[in-house]
């Protein structure tokens, strides 16, 4: 149904897409682009009712059609080799249409990551007794995460682990005991709190 290029290129994305979410820093800069995508996923929905297979549509009639870019549909009709029509390229809607269901198909792939992702964050809370401070946190793997501060201060030791990602609540609830990041001075009191009623 694709040719080589488009298999190629979706490949590409998969990967791209995968790297994002194995790794935190990563992830936490890309989520905006993520959001963006997945709301053009929820206003694409309709395109193809508009899409006609048996006409053509230059690159301004296809943005206005798909909402896709100009820019955008200039590459793939370059790297797809589209006719060009009085130096313009010419899309036919058949094209248009499997174009469409391929961005659908990558964003489905997309927001199936972006679920599974959410569902596999914990939240930890650990205490380094050096200094006396507690560290609210998120990790996939929270025992791993606690093994890399470790190396760094050995004194850190794990309090709590939640199986829900509660980090931002945690953080905006006790803010005005940041010390610094997610470092927190915290009373022993609160700490039974944060353990007891979340």
């Amino acid at each position: 149904m694709y040719n080589d290029l488009e298999l190629k290129l979706l490949d590409v994305e998969h990967k791209y897409f995968k790297l994002i979410f194995e790794n935190e820093s990563l992830k936490k800069n890309n989520q905006y682009i993520i959001n963006c995508l997945l709301e053009k996923e929820n206003n694409s929905n309709d395109l193809n009712i508009k899409i006609q297979k048996n006409l053509f549509y230059t690159i301004k009639e296809a943005s206005a059609v798909t909402g896709v870019g100009r820019r955008t549909l200039s590459r793939v009709a370059k790297k797809n080799n589209l006719e060009k029509v009085d130096n313009k390229y010419i899309f036919n809607g058949d094209f248009l249409i499997r174009y469409l269901e391929k961005k659908q198909s990558d964003l489905n792939f997309l927001k199936n990551i972006s679920e599974n992702t959410k569902d596999n964050i914990k939240t930890y809370l650990m205490k380094n007794n050096h200094t006396k401070l507690y560290k609210i946190g998120y990790s996939k793997n929270p025992k791993h995460r606690e093994k890399t501060l470790q190396s760094e201060e050995p004194n850190i030791k794990m309090v709590k682990i939640w199986n829900k990602n509660i980090e931002k609540k945690l953080h905006k609830l006790y803010s005005e005991y940041r010390v610094r990041g997610e470092w927190f001075n915290l009373t022993p009191v609160q700490v039974k709190y944060i353990c007891t009623q979340f």
